[in-house]
């Protein structure tokens, strides 16, 4: 997996200040270094990658997209946590599931954007 660059640096809409070494999309618009768009406190034990989850399931990827964003876009970067989380949710059927981390980078072999989901899923006590 990929070294993470954190939101102390970056954040979706540019970046705060130049870090020396780091490709920004607008230094690298189709070879950028990934970076973290949301982050809250939790530490996460999995990944998955947007596209894994359409190429996996498309027709269940677009109907909880339409459920959960109202469309069947393929952009995440503009998208509620919360709501990422209650897709991923359903998306695995894993009402425990906690989103901890959404990280957008970019193919380099074709230029487009994709989104990186590290997440946690405690156990259900019983």
């Amino acid at each position: 997996m990929t070294t993470w660059r954190y939101s102390d640096q970056m954040n979706p809409y540019g970046f705060k200040d130049l870090v020396e070494g780091v490709k920004t999309p607008q230094s690298h618009p189709y070879s950028y270094d990934p970076f973290t768009i949301w982050k809250n406190r939790v530490e996460p034990e999995n990944a998955v990658y947007s596209d894994r989850l359409l190429s996996w399931d498309r027709k269940r990827h677009d109907e909880l997209c339409k459920r959960h964003f109202k469309n069947q876009g393929h952009n995440w970067s503009h998208r509620d946590p919360r709501k990422i989380e209650r897709f991923l949710r359903d998306y695995f059927d894993s009402p425990t599931l906690v989103l901890c981390e959404v990280v957008q980078g970019c193919n380099v072999g074709n230029g487009y954007p994709y989104w990186a989901f590290l997440y946690t899923s405690p156990a259900l006590e019983e």
